[in-house]
């Protein structure tokens, strides 16, 4: 079961500013380099190594602006509903795992 969730441009990227990209990608189930990589296609720019780290311990952090476009177009990310109710007891993924 999938889920499509819809945002513009500038909700991914007020988003991505205020949450670290592995807790944000979680709740999109997505990894973080997949999340990433959907800014990258929107030309969404992304915080930088470390900035979360400055930023925590009050550090001069600079945020880059989000540039500007003709054309705005909604980013639907597809949720898959079956992956993110997955648990590390699934015997099927066990099996694998024991396999491995």
């Amino acid at each position: 079961m999938n889920n499509n969730i819809k945002l513009s441009r500038k909700k991914l990227y007020d988003k991505v500013w205020t949450t670290p990209m592995i807790q944000l990608a979680k709740e999109f189930n997505l990894s973080d380099n997949g999340l990433r990589k959907i800014c990258k296609n929107f030309d969404i720019p992304v915080p930088p190594a470390g900035y979360w780290q400055k930023l925590q311990y009050g550090k001069k952090v600079a945020q880059f602006p989000l540039p500007k476009k003709e054309e705005e177009k909604d980013i639907n990310i597809n949720v898959d509903v079956l992956k993110q109710n997955f648990s590390p007891e699934d015997p099927i993924r066990s099996a694998v795992i024991e396999k491995i």
